[in-house]
């Protein structure tokens, strides 16, 4: 009851928001899927929220299973809006989504994005890797939470798969590590605000956050070492 509470306040807020049309205003209607690990509401279609309920469980697996992670029960409440610019309205223009922790009334982590979003399920990888990665490590420096995330980004398990591949750059990210320029790592390191969370640490932090890991595979040792 707790949680339901806190979710109609959050939704209507979203719907008094400048992004929002009610369904009484002519606006679409709200549909809510549910699964194990999580309650997504919607005003895009609904299958298409079926079909990225499905694919957030199969994906949040993978991760626990690369961070060696024990089965967690923990659920989270996911916010997929229609469009884009609706989500850019409440998490700024820079962002195309978001996450939260579970330090908030609800008691529950969340995310927010969008169903326009052509590159939408490696989004939805991203704010998972936020959110598994907050609840197995305790007091997470910046670059960590970046660069697991962006680690955890481009990854697709297709059905009946018994390997998957993680830890795949973007393009972008990978063109960093050449730059001429490269900060000390104690830049990195000691970061812990917005400010410097630009493209040079996004691709820094990727390349460093399984280095920091137990189970830190071969194929990082030559990033790790250098």
């Amino acid at each position: 009851m707790r949680f339901g509470a806190w979710a109609i306040a959050v939704i209507c807020l979203l719907a008094c928001g400048p992004a929002i049309q009610l369904p009484s205003r002519g606006g679409p209607a709200w549909f809510e899927v549910r699964s194990e690990h999580f309650t997504l509401w919607t005003d895009a279609p609904v299958e298409r929220g079926r079909d990225l309920v499905r694919e957030m469980e199969r994906r949040r697996q993978v991760i626990l299973t690369a961070m060696s992670s024990p089965a967690s029960r923990a659920t989270a409440f996911v916010i997929m809006l229609r469009e884009q610019l609706q989500v850019g309205d409440y998490v700024g223009g820079r962002f195309i989504a978001s996450a939260w922790s579970d330090t908030n009334p609800t008691g529950q982590p969340g995310m927010l994005l969008a169903e326009d979003d052509k590159d939408r399920l490696h989004t939805a990888n991203h704010l998972l890797a936020q959110l598994i990665s907050a609840q197995s490590f305790a007091n997470r420096p910046l670059w960590l939470r970046v660069g697991m995330a962006n680690y955890f980004e481009v990854f697709d398990p297709r059905q009946g798969d018994t390997d998957v591949r993680v830890g795949i750059p973007r393009s972008d990210h990978l063109a960093i590590l050449h730059w001429d320029y490269q900060p000390p790592l104690a830049w990195l390191f000691e970061c812990q605000t917005a400010r410097c969370n630009d493209r040079l640490f996004q691709g820094l932090s990727w390349a460093w956050s399984p280095c920091s890991s137990t189970s830190t595979p071969t194929s990082c040792a030559a990033i790790c070492n250098a």
